[in-house]
């Protein structure tokens, strides 16, 4: 805190930080309110996991802690964070807040609806008591993930349990799944809950095939589908339609298109909440353009059986969130629905992230502040990322300027690289 950092954060889904009891975070967060610092939380059960007694398993995909937090535990995740904030006394900031309300089920969007607002009660309630709690959140319901083959959910893994596929080039692996034998191992792992795709796990969620979506196959049949409708249509269970599928075309790429946190109207209700903060979760990314089709041409021009692995989400397999969410929010939420003005929305962006943080110099447009501003054109201004081509920069923003230095005109960066550091009590 002395060095200039803003507070303290926790990520409560990953080891070792998922060990940690709320009385150790507490006396910690009581130590950065000293330095009026905040306390910022990923907090329990935000991720699908499945509960696991073995001390020794680590890693993606799993928790230790009670069966019941598979489902339950998102709710008891954001209790823990109000009562760190009402022990320490600190304001406490929400990592993207999601529905605490979980239905698996296929329903009606009214229920989504209800359960958004019922999130938001537990927030107004902390904040009635005196609890200074704030929240973010994404702007839309489309999933963090980006596309990726299909085979590479299998080859490369973050489960501890599926491990013993990396050992299979993208060949043997099409070869493995024509046997009955080696289906059997893989079922296996999804009937012992250690199956996991993207963000969904299969155990927690068993309506997962409705959540992924074919977006390159060389069967355009299968285009903008869903493994669950393609599995209906072969009658089939939907991992067999999966294993089906890759060794049909072992290149075929799926995404994930949706979060299930934020289905139906979630994202709107919690972004109309005065103390709510839209996100893009995401990192910076070079300033390129590239379709899917132009990386696999790039992927099969240099080894015919090469995967599109990690290495690759640099080069262009990314959430269309990465180029568009912003643009998206205002063209969606201030122009098209008008559930906010301009101005709100702005605010959103700028204002009140500076504020929940104490940076002083920025979030707003006044003498003696740092000129960090972004000027577009409120009829233009567009995502143009999709699921297939997510890698496309906006339309309508024509300049950015940071510390009063034109970085971006017209979509173009300038060279220019003005940005510094903040740090507490110095911006």
């Amino acid at each position: 805190m002395e060095a200039g950092a803003y507070g303290m954060s926790t990520g409560l889904d990953f080891e070792p930080q998922e060990y940690a009891p709320t009385s150790e975070i507490v006396e910690l967060a009581k130590i950065v309110t000293q330095y009026h610092g905040i306390y910022a939380t990923h907090h329990y059960h935000i991720q699908d996991q499945w509960a696991t007694t073995d001390k020794d398993e680590l890693g993606y995909g799993v928790f230790h802690g009670p069966i019941e937090d598979m489902w339950y535990g998102i709710y008891r995740g954001l209790l823990q964070a109000i009562e760190i904030g009402r022990k320490a006394k600190i304001p406490v900031q929400i990592s993207h807040l999601g529905n605490v309300y979980k239905i698996l089920q296929p329903h009606p969007e009214y229920l989504d609806r209800a359960c958004a607002q019922a999130t938001l009660k537990i927030i107004d309630e902390a904040r009635e008591e005196g609890i200074d709690i704030t929240f973010d959140t994404f702007s839309d319901n489309k999933s963090i993930c980006g596309p990726r083959q299909i085979i590479v959910e299998f080859l490369y893994s973050r489960i501890e349990k599926m491990n013993w596929l990396n050992k299979y080039s993208k060949a043997e692996f099409v070869e493995q799944l024509k046997t009955e034998k080696f289906r059997e191992k893989i079922r296996d792992l999804d009937r012992h809950h250690r199956l996991k795709f993207s963000m969904i796990h299969t155990g927690v969620n068993p309506y997962w095939s409705h959540y992924f979506q074919i977006i390159f196959s060389n069967n355009p049949a299968y285009l903008d589908r869903t493994i669950a409708e393609i599995a209906l249509e072969k009658q089939s269970n939907p991992l067999d339609a999966v294993f089906d599928l890759i060794i049909e075309d072992p290149e075929i790429i799926w995404t994930q298109s949706v979060d299930p946190r934020l289905m139906g109207p979630i994202a709107e209700e919690f972004l109309q909440h005065p103390y709510e903060m839209p996100i893009t979760d995401m990192m910076s990314l070079p300033d390129i353009s590239i379709s899917l089709e132009e990386i696999l041409k790039l992927v099969n021009k240099s080894n015919s059986d090469e995967i599109l692995n990690m290495d690759q989400l640099k080069i262009g397999l990314n959430s269309p969130n990465y180029y568009g969410i912003f643009p998206n929010l205002i063209r969606q939420y201030v122009v098209s629905k008008k559930i906010f003005t301009i101005e709100q929305a702005i605010y959103k962006l700028t204002k009140l992230p500076a504020w929940r943080l104490g940076i002083k110099d920025r979030g707003v447009i006044k003498q003696g502040k740092a000129a960090d501003l972004v000027i577009f054109n409120l009829d233009e201004i567009r995502s143009r990322s999709s699921m297939r081509n997510p890698r496309q920069q906006p339309v309508g923003i024509k300049y950015v300027i940071v510390n009063g230095i034109i970085v971006s005109e017209n979509g173009v960066h300038t060279g220019q690289k003005p940005g510094e550091i903040l740090k507490k009590n110095k911006n």
